[in-house]
């Protein structure tokens, strides 16, 4: 029995130390700046000299590229109607520069219709103002 107690305890260490062990994994360092500097230590200093550093060269790009500002100017709409869900929604906006205007509709579970007017600009910043049509339906829990 002791003999079987030795041999799993040395069974569980060798298999811990192939657990952590590295395996022989090496990490490759590579420095991007370069200082370059003297060492001669032989003669003494007779003045102060700054190191001068070496930005790495960079690759040359052989593809040009303009950079165009295009003016924000767009306008999209779309609705749902679904009759098998009954989802009905409808969404549109309009975009002219840094000046935002739209308006978005749906209806709500308890039978209402939320619309929604919304602007933004940079002065005002973003503004909404909620409407409800139609009459709240609630059902009676029994």
């Amino acid at each position: 029995m002791k003999i079987l107690a030795i041999v799993f305890a040395i069974s569980c260490t060798s298999a811990a130390q192939s657990i952590f062990s590295h395996a022989g994994l090496k990490a490759k360092i590579q420095h991007l700046l370069h200082h370059h500097h003297d060492d001669n230590h032989q003669n003494p200093i007779i003045s102060h000299k700054f190191n001068k550093h070496q930005e790495p060269e960079k690759p040359v790009d052989e593809h040009h590229y303009d950079d165009y500002y295009s003016y924000p100017k767009y306008k999209f709409e779309y609705g749902v109607e679904d009759p098998h869900t009954g989802d009905h929604k409808s969404h549109w906006e309009v975009r002219d520069g840094d000046v935002v205007r739209g308006e978005y509709s749906l209806d709500e579970p308890d039978g209402t219709i939320r619309i929604v007017q919304y602007t933004s600009d940079k002065h005002n910043g973003f503004n909404a103002v909620v409407k409800k049509i139609g009459k709240a339906y609630h059902p009676h829990a029994y």
